[in-house]
């Protein structure tokens, strides 16, 4: 039987139903207009989605809803903000407009138009005046330059019991936060020592300051070129360019009017600078073998900028070296075989060792020839014994020629045996994403890779597991590179094989730097890979992960350590709460939080003393600072009591759950309808927030502020609304759960409200057909037992199911008729009971029709595709309370009569 029959009287039974007088025109006219012939099933849900503490932040920080707040005005600029703090909308900062924001981000890669959330959510209520004045005080950690106060030396950064933080405090306040009103708040986080510094001269590790670079004048590379080739000697001067070269004892440098070697000397060996990077050089110079150079001695650099992830790196066009045009000399002329100093040359010929030096004889070329020497190349390269007598192919730039000794010198930057292809220098392959083979050494690990470095850059080697290599292993990596955030790395599930291991890993790694705050700033929007060490508070955001907060003169920057090991975390669980000093190399930042990514070495206390971390609320009277009278606060010994690795977490470990215990043991002496007012840290020493309890004669009671709502928002369009309608999806192969739960309800209610004979066993029943084991209404005229119908309805079911059986056409269009209008209004019923069991929640909206569609899949004997073909309505009449209203089609299949069926 063709499927256009059982749409033409199910449409019949749906007018027949809802609307009495109308015909099967009229109907698909009004309810199947727009409907595709062929329609695509796409993934609507209806789901429920209760708000986590960091979704409150979220909706703060969105810049959609940040716009939104800026176009209302400063009042809801502020409302916003707040609800970031308190993790709670309010009347100025309502759900309905800044909910759709998190749900677009969080649910729009997979949940298409027709989608229902039912987010659970809190809404701020009357909230008291002084826990409103807590949650939106100020955070403020002290930094060094605060101590000043109490220690005008600067070499002590706490206060002690000769010098304790209340005498100070005020004045600090006053001088660190801008425009406070009368009655605004400060939650103060201090380092304090419950002793005095012997030797204050020593009581610090301090992190040496960073000097101001002097007023220097640049000259052009061109014009110092020039000079020396005139015949100037040891003349001091200041250049700029970009690294095109490296070697292991010093690098070339480039801008647009020439090139000049760096010599940075054998007792060097090392450079903190990549290819690509601009740097600044300070010092002598020298032609040396007719090659301009700057000299090691009281030579000066500095980064001006360096290279970001999305600036390609290339080496210049190859000059091929044969027997024919071997260079002779350098010279600024260039004709025949002389060459300009640093032309980039190709050179294949046999590895000829002489002690711990390696030259070329190049190939066919006479033996007194000149020979390639290779200058000083990188241990990470393995330029070794084992490349004796072999035929090789060296790339570099020429930068020395000794007419004496007949060698021309080439500042290597591939090596590959004959018939291998060379590898890729990191500073090229970190340029560009791509697939290379590198070698370098580990320098530093993590428990998700390592970092390699081969002279020309560092490089990440994320490996999503704990590192294959250790730090000194020479290590060839093989694989696809990527672009993350500006930073390059090699991607998990490359391939990683040891070659060797370096003698001196400090030979390898640069002499550690340290970093500023101002410095930390200016590396969140410009990362590179960066070894070096910065001074903090180390505390534990709302993760538990660690972090370096209070960094003196970091505006915005914090230290995130990312993936410790196992040892690393114990050491750290011992100094949390205290100064630290962190070692490692900086992988990457987080533009929009401040986050500096730091793989760490080493941790180590700041101080020789042990320090402790407190808090101090203080609230300003509109003159003067003063601690703040009106509230209790939590120390960091009061949540390592109940046992906290850090502070209260709204989602893990809230302030509900341990506040009461504290203010009994605090309070033990506390009369009935005391009020306490308690100040706290929610996650992090960033965020304040508090509460308020009262205490009944027996136990603290918290005076609620808030209450937990569930608000419906629908995907329409593209955009995410407000909607308390809501459509639920039943399909029968996507998201089965819910056509369950449904379903199952469904039969629960015919089972409590009907006869149990039209039970199926314990998920499906035949009073309307829900089939919660197969996820799809059961509209069978020919298969649904017949003998139920019998025993419940009597015999005119009977005669509906024979007539259905008969040759005669007339009568079979009547049983039809009756059968699908009976079971739709039986459905409508059953689903209405289901929806005030599965929704007993939902409340009336005054002058608002709340509608619930249903969508489901109708099996009949005449359509069997797992497919939704029609919506049913139940419109909201009573708190918890559903009623049918009508059902239309969904698939367009069903538009037709075809009278030839019954023929």
């Amino acid at each position: 039987m063709n499927k256009n029959i059982i749409k033409y009287l199910l449409t019949l039974a749906a007018a027949a139903v809802v609307g009495g007088g109308c015909n099967v025109d009229d109907y698909n006219t009004e309810y199947l207009d727009g409907f595709d012939k062929h329609p695509a099933i796409t993934d609507v849900q209806t789901i429920k989605y209760t708000m986590t503490a960091a979704d409150y932040s979220t909706v703060a920080s969105n810049e959609t809803n940040k716009a939104i707040a800026k176009a209302k005005g400063p009042d809801a600029e502020a409302a916003l903000e707040a609800v970031g703090k308190s993790k709670y909308f309010s009347e100025l900062a309502p759900a309905d407009i800044y909910l759709p924001a998190l749900l677009a981000d969080k649910f729009d890669y997979y949940l298409d138009n027709g989608s229902t959330i039912t987010v659970t959510y809190s809404q701020g209520t009357e909230t008291p005046e002084v826990i409103t004045r807590i949650m939106n005080s100020t955070p403020y950690t002290l930094v060094g330059d605060d101590y000043l106060e109490a220690w005008p030396d600067g070499t002590v950064k706490f206060f002690t019991p000769s010098k304790p933080a209340d005498q100070y405090l005020p004045n600090i306040l006053n001088t660190r936060i801008e425009t406070p009103a009368a009655g605004d708040m400060a939650m103060v986080t201090y380092t304090y020592y419950n002793g005095e510094p012997d030797d204050t001269a020593s009581a610090m590790n301090a992190v040496p300051a960073t000097r101001a670079d002097e007023a220097l004048t640049v000259t052009p590379i061109g014009t110092i070129v020039d000079r020396l080739k005139a015949g100037a000697t040891t003349d001091v001067f200041t250049a700029e360019g970009n690294v095109i070269g490296i070697y292991a004892q010093g690098l070339l440098i480039q801008d647009e009017t020439g090139t000049i070697c760096v010599y940075i000397g054998r007792d060097y060996g090392r450079t903190e600078f990549s290819l690509g990077d601009k740097i600044r050089v300070t010092g002598t110079t020298q032609m040396r073998f007719d090659a301009p150079q700057f000299n090691n001695t009281g030579i000066e650099l500095a980064l001006v900028a360096a290279r970001t992830g999305n600036t390609e790196f290339k080496f210049p066009e190859t000059t091929t070296i044969t027997k024919d045009n071997i260079p002779t000399k350098l010279n600024y002329n260039v004709s025949g075989t002389e060459y300009a100093p640093f032309t980039y040359l190709s050179v294949t010929g046999t590895v000829i060792q002489s002690g711990n030096f390696f030259n070329l004889q190049v190939e066919g070329a006479a033996d007194d020839a000149f020979k390639a020497s290779l200058t000083n190349p990188f241990e990470s390269l393995q330029f070794s014994e084992d490349l004796a007598d072999k035929k090789v192919t060296i790339t570099g730039y020429i930068n020395t020629i000794n007419t004496g000794s007949k060698y021309f010198g080439l500042i290597c930057t591939s090596i590959a045996e004959d018939g291998q292809t060379p590898q890729t220098v990191l500073g090229v392959a970190a340029s560009k994403a791509g697939t290379y083979t590198s070698r370098g050494v580990v320098v530093d690990t993590y428990a998700r890779g390592f970092i390699i470095n081969d002279g020309t850059a560092n490089m990440l080697v994320y490996q999503n597991t704990l590192p294959t290599a250790d730090i000194g292993d020479i290590v060839e990596v093989s694989g696809e590179t990527e672009i993350r955030y500006s930073m390059s790395q090699f991607k998990q599930g490359v391939t990683v094989t040891k070659v060797g291991t370096v003698a001196d890993i400090d030979a390898v790694r640069p002499a550690v730097a340290t970093a500023t705050g101002e410095e930390l700033d200016a590396y969140i929007g410009a990362p590179y890979y960066r070894y070096v060490k910065y001074s903090g508070m180390l505390t534990t955001n709302s993760g538990g992960y660690y972090e370096i907060r209070s960094i003196e003169g970091a505006a915005n920057a914090f230290g995130s350590i990312k993936y410790a090991f196992d040892e690393q975390n114990v050491q750290m669980a011992r100094l949390k709460d205290k100064q630290v000093i962190v070692t490692g190399y900086l992988i990457g930042s987080n533009a929009s939080t401040g986050e500096v990514s730091t793989m760490m070495l080493s941790i180590s206390s700041a101080t020789q003393y042990d320090t402790e971390m407190r808090f101090a609320l203080y609230e300003y009277d509109g003159s003067a600072w003063a601690p703040a009278t009106e509230a209790t606060y939590l120390q960091p010994n009061d949540y390592k009591a109940m046992g906290l690795s850090s502070y209260f977490f709204t989602d893990n470990q809230p302030a509900d759950a341990y506040l009461p215990t504290y203010l009994t043991l605090h309070y033990p002496y506390a009369q009935a309808e005391e009020v306490i007012n308690c100040a706290y840290f929610l996650g992090s020493v960033t965020d304040v927030s508090g509460d308020q309890y009262t205490y009944d004669g027996t136990q603290w009671i918290k005076t609620e502020s808030t209450e937990m709502l569930d608000g419906p928002f629908q995907k329409a369009n593209g955009k995410w609304s407000f909607n308390p309608s809501m459509t639920i999806v039943l399909h029968p192969t996507v998201n089965t759960d819910v056509a369950k739960t449904y379903y199952q309800a469904g039969v629960d209610w015919v089972k409590n409200n009907k006869d149990n004979k039209y039970l199926n066993g314990t998920n499906t029943e035949y009073y309307s057909g829900c089939a919660a084991g197969y996820y799809n209404l059961n509209w069978r005229i020919n298969t649904l037992p017949w003998y139920y119908w019998k025993l419940v309805e009597g015999e005119d079911s009977v005669k509906v199911y024979e007539d259905w059986k008969s040759d005669d056409v007339t009568l079979k269009k009547a049983a039809f008729l009756a059968f699908y209008t009976e079971i739709e209004k039986r459905f409508g019923e059953v689903m209405g009971g289901a929806l005030s069991t599965l929704h007993s929640d939902i409340k009336m909206i005054p002058g608002v029709d709340i509608i619930y569609t249903v969508q489901a899949y109708l099996y009949t004997q005449h359509h069997t595709d797992k497919e939704l073909t029609h919506a049913f309505e139940f419109k909201l009449v009573a708190n918890g309370k559903f009623e049918y209203v009508r059902m239309y089609a969904l698939d367009p299949s069903f538009e037709l009569m075809q009278d030839k069926y019954f023929q």
